[in-house]
């Protein structure tokens, strides 16, 4: 694992086409998950962000993946489309938990592997200003 570093320096960027430079930081396999963090730096143009993750859900459970967005989300669920959802004036960190802060979508998870693709564009931020939690919905 690394230990802290500061990056200093002038990003001189195209101004004809779309162009970005990204970092990806505490990317970590467990239990058929990879989760990841990324930052990155935008040049001129459309603000896309997108996040894949592999979730495994055990045999005899059954999960929910819900989201609070301030930003449009596009999700893809095993390769298919599913669509967009709406955006909130908040995202909220405790969504799935707190009554009062209901998701604004959410796929449903039955055992085995899922391939999960959210796409970011537009919105208050188009930064990844939204939350997403695991939460169990039933188990055997």
């Amino acid at each position: 694992m690394w230990g802290s570093y500061r990056v200093e320096g002038d990003v001189l960027f195209p101004d004809d086409r779309h162009n970005y430079l990204g970092i990806v930081y505490n990317y970590r396999e467990s239990g058929g998950r990879a989760d990841f963090g990324s930052l990155y730096l935008k040049g001129n143009g459309s603000y896309i962000r997108a996040y894949l993750v592999t979730l495994e859900v055990p045999e005899g459970a059954r999960e929910r993946l819900v989201f609070s967005s301030m930003d449009d989300l596009a999700l893809w669920h095993n390769g298919r489309f599913l669509g967009y959802t709406g955006r909130e004036t908040f995202a909220w960190h405790d969504v799935g938990l707190n009554p009062d802060h209901p998701p604004t979508d959410w796929i449903d998870l039955d055992p085995g592997v899922h391939r999960v693709l959210v796409r970011i564009r537009g919105g208050a931020y188009a930064s990844g200003g939204f939350f997403a939690r695991r939460i169990t919905v039933r188990g055997d």
